[in-house]
């Protein structure tokens, strides 16, 4: 996608927008969005729109920020690139540093400042670097006196902290490194998780904790189904709540306590957790619509963090799990960024070839 000349020579922010269609798409995916914080919603608005203090910004961690856009449909494009950077990344508005340190999802940056340059470099990489001499030409016009020019489009995005990603050769480069980091941080999560010990585990429980410390390391969340209803005995009650999902133990872990009895049956609630390996979002979609429907049952859905998960199961070993939460949140944040540079590295592979 070619750029008009004269949308990137203006300094305009909003003329910038309107010089690439998936930019546009991007900026208005994220301002659609928005973060919960300690139960304050936040809004999502892309960086250069709406500032407190620049150089002094309470951010959502790389992580969150990806998983939000995800969440709200944005394209690969605006998933895989560095957060920081990018005019879509988002901000905890109203955070001071202190609050910001000690809340879940943020993180503080003192250096932090968001530059139409920066939106430029992220454009140009949407738009397989056609605007490249024209950034070039404009920067320098804008130098000082006596100030040395650029002449190397690689220099201003290193300058700016911009990934250079405008070639499908550059991409891949990114892509791999992004690769490697994950697969070294994915490592070092499963070997805290070999750390906890199960000896003293239920059967039920080993096999539980090995897919929510997969789930953890991925960065994913864990569907949890509670479900209601009439059975003979706990087992049962699991049985006929998987069953009713169109499922089989063999794709979550079930817990079931009895709640009262009623001759030869009992009400019970069976809880069960479902292995995101095994049961992906569609099918998941699937299993809930379908037990939903049951008016024999009643129901109740969430999405669960697989660490409070493992928290919770009997006889855990606390402190080993805490190391664990630590590496799988590193593993996960690779992944997922990972995960996102692989998804544009395709989708850009692809238009290639329909290209030629």
């Amino acid at each position: 996608m070619e750029l008009d000349a004269a949308v990137i020579m203006s300094p305009d922010f909003e003329a910038l927008a309107a010089g690439c269609e998936a930019y546009t798409e991007s900026s208005e995916a994220c301002s659609a969005a928005s973060v919960t914080i300690e139960g304050t919603e936040i809004a999502c608005a892309p960086q250069g729109t709406k500032m407190v203090e620049p150089g002094e910004q309470c951010l959502v961690s790389s992580a969150k920020a990806q998983a939000i856009l995800l969440a709200d449909g944005a394209s690969p494009f605006v998933r895989g690139y560095q957060y920081y950077a990018s005019s879509e990344s988002v901000t905890c508005y109203g955070l001071d540093e202190e609050t910001c340190a000690t809340t879940e999802g943020c993180m503080f940056d003192d250096e932090y400042t968001a530059n139409d340059v920066a939106a430029i470099l992220m454009v140009n990489n949407k738009c397989d670097g056609s605007a490249s001499s024209l950034i070039l030409q404009r920067l320098n016009s804008e130098l000082e006196d006596g100030a040395e020019e650029f002449t190397d489009i690689n220099d201003v995005y290193e300058q700016f902290h911009v990934p250079a990603e405008y070639s499908a050769a550059k991409l891949a480069d990114q892509a791999e490194a992004k690769a490697e980091v994950a697969k070294e941080k994915t490592a070092a999560a499963e070997t805290a998780k070999a750390a906890i010990p199960t000896a003293d585990l239920a059967e039920e429980d080993v096999a539980k904790l090995d897919f929510l410390t997969a789930a953890a390391i991925n960065g994913q969340t864990v569907k949890k189904v509670v479900a209601t209803l009439d059975a003979a005995d706990a087992d049962t009650a699991c049985a006929t709540t998987f069953e009713k999902m169109g499922l089989t133990s063999d794709d979550g872990a079930c817990t079931a306590t009895a709640a009262r009895r009623r001759k030869l049956l009992a009400s019970y609630s069976a809880s069960v957790l479902l292995d995101p390996a095994k049961v992906d979002e569609t099918a998941a979609a699937a299993a809930v619509a379908t037990i939903e429907a049951d008016t024999t049952v009643t129901t109740t859905v969430t999405d669960e963090d697989p660490v409070d998960e493992i928290e919770d199961i009997p006889n855990i070993d606390a402190t080993a799990v805490e190391a664990f939460k630590t590496s799988a949140a590193e593993a996960a944040d690779a992944n997922i960024e990972a995960q996102a540079y692989q998804a544009e590295e395709a989708e850009m592979s692809a238009a290639s070839s329909v290209a030629a």
